[in-house]
């Protein structure tokens, strides 16, 4: 059965609101309460199944997905986002955005539109950083009063003298942009001494932990009921519930965005918010909420009043009643954010809107700024959109063509310049006096030159001919005739190639001829001495000697004393050797022309992986400039080690990594595999976590607290307490603000001052050392502070268990087991050198992988929406708050958590197989494996439990549709069977669903029909009692039952409960109980009342034809009085043919007079 033929006309018909104009609605998808549907999270509504207030039907109509209230929402399809962003919306990554080609403001998507370009209302054209910065004007986008254009695409804000800035152009012709303040100064100063305009800072907008005290002491919830919304904490006094938070020093809850709410009322409290469709606190259409939950904060673009304490992005500025960000800051893509914006080409980026600076043809392409296909740079400054040779232009920096060394003129349309030709295909110029050297596509576009081809898009030489003065000369093995063809010194022709003369040899080049000669004859080419004598070179000074000398490349003959000196940057001699080899300190890159200073560190600058490699080890990377570990290896002690995971052979701690708790996991020193450490446990089969040993103690998912018989972890202590609510983690408590502490305070040398020895920085700054480069740095396992003045100790790194608090060390870490480690809460960049809060005690929020390793390594953060996902091939386990591997049938296994299969099917489980040794997924009992190996079936599937084929379900009147039993057309599920409507196939009068019907045979089988008096409603969803005319009724069926004609007439459709039968229109009521048809004039008729005339009553004639009574004539098919002026004429000539006259020729002359009288006088 095809899934389109019933999917996608439902499709239709929830999108078009439920209306039946346009679209036929499968029967299938009638229904009498939520559970007939088909669809998951439907309602019955009306009899038809249709997605809840606030949702809408998938595109597989197979479920109803939450239509989406802001820029970033969580998504499964485009269709939840633009419903509420309109056309660009989509569904990226997961979450909502706009498309390409729109922009977002407002909280709508915008098609954008460049300067110049024909739009219909601001918005349009407000695609640029700065939100109010273009309008449209006479239906073309243009930049508004105190705006200037850039590159003829991109507005930005004029600035006054002493005013921001951030490139020459803010400031206008008359003034520049100073480098060392950033301020609009004149030209001829260097800088200005204004002061900065003081900017109020952002309204603090981190998360505040709702176990603020807001009542007395409690012993239970009850005790805290004079409180809305509190309940009674662990620490014994009233504390808000979640979602709710404390006014400071008032006894009250207030709600915070996503508390529950009946109307907009109950979120009054947090400006412009509103309750949700879905029942919770949400803020208003361009604006989001804050990290604290507490406020509704405006988007970049809309109005503000610089009230100080109004809520706003970090560092936006409340310019002309609208948030902006600062001339040097960008707003993000979802306006929520202002940030850094890239001032030159090539920078790095982590966004393209950071690139905007340089033109609306920027892309952030590899973590740098780029131009965008299509486009090219100009000026080192500025991406503009290329225009080819023929296509319209405004200035000469539009027009571009292959090659780059003639640059196309604009006058109106790019064209070649004067001195130059159009090619053939019309792609690029073609210089008058051509040259060598010049762009081409073909060897037709080198015909400039003789004996030229095109090769890489350069016009060359062809093979064996060489360039001199411009022109193509033949060379060594070229074709010639005559010896005076071969242009090389020593060349002569010989069998019509050009060779070097019997005393001459080759050069390696192949572009000279060189004299052949013997040892201590002068030369200068080895290949003189080679011809001669094997193993010797050409040396200027000394007779020739034998050996291999080359050039002074690494690891060729070097010697000091005769000068055979080393070439390659930062090498040297080795004199024992005599092997030109890289400095102490350097290693030789990748292609092998260049000695390279060796890495100090974890995150060193590089340009070759060899820099790292030779301090990290084998694992060392350069990635993106600078230095990490390699994939499958874990940065430890200044080391990039090869990852073990568990269970997996090692030889020492270092190998074990599971995450960035260090301590967590080690190799067993007898049986030499990874194993959990003492006090840690196994989480899945790939990572460890603490077991909390002692009540109170910190925990963040129930497992921990394993040690105690039945507890949970419940507001991040462990406690038998019963409760159906979610861990909750005081978020602020933990907060850093610096990324270290010490105690020392260094008055002395620091990282990277000049040294001569180790002492010279050792002396002052412990655990440094002096570099290659005469600089001071951290020894191994140390970085620096960012003051340079100390070297910290790296996460994992040695310490002392004794008053370690006084030691240098990362802000949060402490000393374990000899071992920095950092708290619960929190994890270990992978450069080992700061301690972040883990996501799941920071709001939800990440910026690292590292912060979602409670989920363990199979968890990701993902950048765009700073949520953790898990990787594809996983599934997140809710009871266990992890990304757990996903196991198919017959797939080995260790635990039921491991396999899976939809949710309708029957968990399968893990069990070992009589012909294995090994445990694999498998089906449970008095269930099968579906054809497809991917789910069970129960051998007697219930009603909406997966099935493959209608044999699967043995419900009577059940069938197998999207996987599931569901009851066929026509049937209603109802206490775990199928119940028939009317008209549909039934056993029994017990198998049909409406009160009053019973189960008859009809055309050979039996249905469900209404006894009799009894007719069906409209729906056919109840049987009604029929009624005789003028009697009480609700619908025609009623009616027409017993009084064929008849109809339920009601006088005031609005206003009356009931109507009565009444004879149809055009029909008429007799004493027998039937309504007869009226009948028109000249229709057949048996009695008076038959017969129809719009004006008056009609009679029926002996002749049984309706005709008009006496005094009446027929007009058309009515009865009115009198006749016409014809018919009054004809009546005139027969009265005096018939009764004035006997003679026959008197009655033609008074038939005459009175034709003429009549025509004269006409009535």
């Amino acid at each position: 059965m095809s899934v389109d033929k019933f999917i996608f006309p439902l499709i239709a018909f929830l999108t078009l609101g439920g209306t039946f104009a346009h679209v036929t609605v499968p029967s299938k998808y009638f229904c009498s309460e939520a559970k007939d549907c088909p669809m998951k999270d439907a309602l019955c509504q009306e009899g038809i199944c249709q997605c809840p207030s606030g949702f809408i039907l998938s595109a597989t109509g197979t479920k109803c997905l939450k239509i989406a209230t802001g820029y970033n929402d969580i998504c499964e399809e485009s269709v939840q986002c633009s419903k509420f962003l309109l056309t660009g919306g989509t569904c990226e990554n997961g979450h909502c955005a706009c498309l390409r080609g729109f922009h977002y403001l407002h909280g709508y998507c915008y098609r954008t539109k460049g300067l110049n370009e024909t739009c219909s209302f601001d918005e349009e054209c407000n695609g640029f950083p700065d939100p109010v910065s273009a309008r449209c004007v006479k239906n073309q986008c243009q930049c508004q009063e105190g705006f200037y254009a850039i590159n003829d695409n991109y507005c930005r804000r004029r600035q006054k003298l002493g005013e921001k800035c951030w490139v020459d152009e803010d400031c206008g012709k008359d003034y520049k942009c100073n480098e060392s303040d950033k301020k609009c100064s004149d030209k001829t100063i260097n800088s200005t001494s204004q002061p900065a305009p003081v900017t109020p800072p952002a309204k603090d907008q981190k998360a505040k932990p709702n176990t603020v005290k807001v009542g007395p002491a409690c012993k239970s919830d009850a005790d805290c009921k004079s409180i809305k919304n509190s309940q009674c904490g662990l620490d014994k006094v009233c504390i808000c519930k979640k979602t709710f938070y404390a006014l400071s020093d008032v006894q009250q809850c207030l709600p915070e965005i996503g508390a529950a709410c009946e109307s907009d009322a109950d979120c009054k409290s947090i400006k412009n918010s509103q309750c949700g469709l879905d029942k919770v606190c949400i803020c208003k259409r361009a604006f989001y909420a804050s990290s604290d939950a507490q406020r509704c904060v405006p988007e970049i673009g809309e109005s503000c009043s610089s009230k100080p304490d109004e809520s706003r992005v970090l560092n936006s500025l409340c310019v002309d009643n609208t948030w902006i960000c600062p001339i040097d800051q960008v707003p993000s893509r979802s306006k929520q954010s202002c940030d850094k914006a890239v001032q030159k080409f090539g920078n790095l980026c982590k966004t393209t809107e950071q690139c905007h600076l340089l033109g609306s043809n920027t892309e952030c392409i590899g973590h740098k700024c780029s131009c965008s296909k299509g486009s090219h740079l100009i000026n080192k400054k500025y991406c503009h959109l290329s225009r080819s040779l023929g296509e319209t232009c405004v200035t000469k920096d539009e027009c571009v063509v292959p090659g780059g060394h003639i640059v196309p003129e604009c006058e109106g349309r790019c064209k070649c310049p004067k001195g130059s030709h159009i090619s053939e295909d019309g792609d690029f110029c073609i210089d008058d006096n051509f040259k060598l050297g010049h762009y081409c596509v073909k060897d037709e576009h080198c015909a400039g030159k003789n004996d030229s081809v095109c090769e890489k898009n350069k016009c060359v030489c062809k093979k064996n001919f060489f360039e001199f003065n411009g022109n193509c000369l033949r060379g060594l093995s070229a074709d010639c005739s005559k010896d005076n063809e071969c242009k090389l010194v020593n060349s002569v022709c010989q069998n019509n190639n050009c060779q070097c003369a019997d005393n001459c040899i080759p050069a390696k080049n192949n572009l000279a001829c060189l004299m052949k000669k013997k040892i201590n004859q002068e030369c200068s080419k080895d290949e003189q001495c080679n011809a001669q004598t094997d193993h010797s070179h050409c040396h200027r000074e000394e007779k020739a000697k034998t050996g291999i000398y080359a050039a002074g490349l690494i690891n060729s003959t070097c010697n000091v004393t005769l000068e055979f000196e080393c070439k390659t940057v930062n090498s040297e001699c080795d004199e024992k050797e005599e092997l030109c080899k890289c400095k102490e300190g350097f290693v030789l890159d990748g292609s092998q022309t260049e000695c390279l200073q060796i890495s100090s560190g974890y995150n060193d600058t590089c340009t070759d992986s060899r820099q790292c490699s030779e301090f990290l080890g084998a694992g060392g990377l350069c990635d993106d400039g600078l230095c990490i570990c390699k994939k499958d290896y874990h940065y430890l002690r200044g080391y990039c080690h090869f990852t073990k995971k568990l269970g997996e052979s090692c030889d020492r701690h270092e190998d074990c990594f599971v995450h960035a708790e260090y301590g967590s996991v080690n190799c067993d020193p007898v049986e030499k595999i990874c194993k959990c450490s003492k006090n840690y446990y196994q989480r899945e089969y790939s990572t460890c976590r603490r077991n909390v040993t002692k009540p109170h103690e910190y925990c963040l998912v129930n497992d921990d607290c394993m040690s105690f018989e039945k507890s949970k972890c419940i507001e991040n202590r462990c406690t038998e307490k019963k409760t159906d609510q979610r861990p909750e983690v005081h978020k602020a408590e933990f907060r850093a603000v610096t990324r270290y502490d010490y105690m020392a305070v260094n008055g002395g040398t620091k990282v990277g001052d000049n040294c001569t020895s180790h002492v010279d920085c050792a002396r002052t700054l412990e655990d440094s050392y002096c570099g290659v480069d005469n600089k001071c740095k951290c020894s191994r396992e140390f970085f620096p502070t960012s003051d340079m003045k100390l070297c910290i100790p790296e996460i994992g790194g040695s310490c002392s268990n004794t008053s370690f608090q006084k030691q240098r060390k990362v802000f949060g870490a402490y000393c374990q087991d000899s071992q920095w480690t950092c708290p619960a809460f929190k994890a270990a960049l992978k450069n080992n050198r700061e301690c972040v809060d883990l996501a799941a005690v920071n709001g939800g929020s990440c910026d690292h992988d590292e912060q979602c390793q409670l989920y363990g390594p199979k968890s990701m953060c993902d950048l765009k929406t700073r949520n953790c996902l898990c990787e594809n091939g996983t599934r997140f386990l809710e009871e266990k708050q992890f990304c757990w591997v996903i196991k198919y049938f017959n797939d080995q296994c260790k635990d039921h958590n491991d396999c899976y299969a939809p949710k309708n099917s029957p968990k399968p489980v893990c069990l070992k197989r009589d012909d294995m040794s090994i445990k694999t997924c498998s089906c449970p009992e008095n269930s099968e494996l579906s054809e497809n190996a991917k789910f069970c079936i129960n051998n007697e599937p219930k009603m909406e439990e997966y099935c493959e084929e209608d044999k699967h379900c043995h419900i009577p009147f059940s069938i197998c549709a999207f996987n599931k039993c569901i009851c066929s057309t026509g049937y209603t599920l109802i206490n775990n069977t199928c119940l028939a409507h009317l008209n549909y196939e039934c056993k029994e009068d017990e198998n049909c669903m409406f009160e009053g019907a019973v189960c008859r045979l009809d055309d050979k089988k039996k249905t469900c029909q209404c006894p009799d008096d009894f007719v069906p409603n409209p729906e056919e969803h109840e049987c009604i009692h029929t009624s005789n005319y003028n009697e009480t009724c609700h619908y025609d069926t009623q009616c027409n039952k017993k009084l064929e004609n008849a109809v339920c007439h009601f006088a005031n459709k609005t206003t009356d409960a009931h109507g009565r039968c009444r004879c149809d229109k055009n029909y008429f009521h007799v004493d027998s109980g039937s309504c007869l048809r009226m009948k028109w004039l000249g229709e057949e008729c048996w009695r008076n009342d038959e017969c129809f005339a719009p004006s008056t009553e009609a009679e029926c004639s002996p002749e049984h034809k309706c005709k008009c009574p006496p005094g009446k004539k027929q007009i058309d098919n009515d009865c009115k009085d009198g006749a016409t002026s014809l018919e009054q004429l004809w009546a005139a000539i027969l009265v005096s043919l018939f009764t004035f006259s006997p003679s026959l020729c008197t009655r033609v002359d008074l038939v005459n007079e009175n034709l003429t009288q009549a025509l004269t006088n006409p009535i």
